[in-house]
């Protein structure tokens, strides 16, 4: 019996992504390498955006577009993360509409997007170490951090609550709670679709 070669610049898809590498060729930085490079990028662009806000968005944007020119897997990282920002996007619309909090501007902030943006990005890559966990672990480390990243930004000044702290603080709970697994197994699932590309 013969074992099949995988062809150059190609690789086998695991169930983690951020271990994922399509049929497209990677590019010259380590996955490994690149995830701290990921992290730094992503805490880079909340901080950025949450102290600056509105002004901030060509910041944020560069090192969005900073992110992809450095990605061993910058296709793939478009595909697996496109729903997700915009199902993150759509929640966030959707709470800010109903009045649980509001921004200074009086819109939806393309700060905040470009959050979402840097946050979807990570979990395949410095977040990807959460991706194999249970559902119930990604739920509960979604809702305290998901919580605590709101409630940082309220207290910098990027947000303002429009209900009594504690229903604000566990209403956030829950959606991230929900969220955070709903995330994990969309960029899984859209990761495994590369291969039918």
């Amino acid at each position: 019996m013969t074992k099949k070669s995988i062809p150059s610049g190609s690789a086998k898809i695991d169930s983690v992504p951020g271990r994922e590498q399509s049929a497209w060729p990677a590019r010259g930085i380590d996955p490994r390498g690149f995830r701290w490079i990921n992290f730094l990028l992503f805490q880079a662009v909340w901080l950025i955006a949450i102290l600056y806000q509105q002004t901030a968005t060509p910041v944020c944007v560069a090192l969005l577009l900073l992110h992809f020119v450095l990605s061993p897997t910058p296709w793939l990282d478009f595909r697996s993360s496109a729903c997700g920002i915009a199902i993150g996007v759509m929640f966030d619309y959707a709470l800010m509409e109903s009045g649980l909090y509001r921004f200074a501007a009086g819109e939806f902030p393309l700060w905040l997007a470009c959050i979402w943006v840097a946050f979807v990005l990570s979990l395949r890559h410095s977040l990807a170490w959460l991706a194999p966990r249970p559902w119930f672990v990604q739920s509960m480390l979604g809702s305290v951090c998901g919580t605590l990243s709101y409630l940082s930004g309220e207290r910098l000044g990027a947000v303002s609550f429009g209900l009594p702290l504690l229903p604000t603080l566990a209403i956030l709970a829950v959606v991230w709670a929900l969220l955070v697994p709903a995330l994990y197994h969309l960029t899984k699932r859209m990761s495994y679709d590369e291969k039918s590309v």
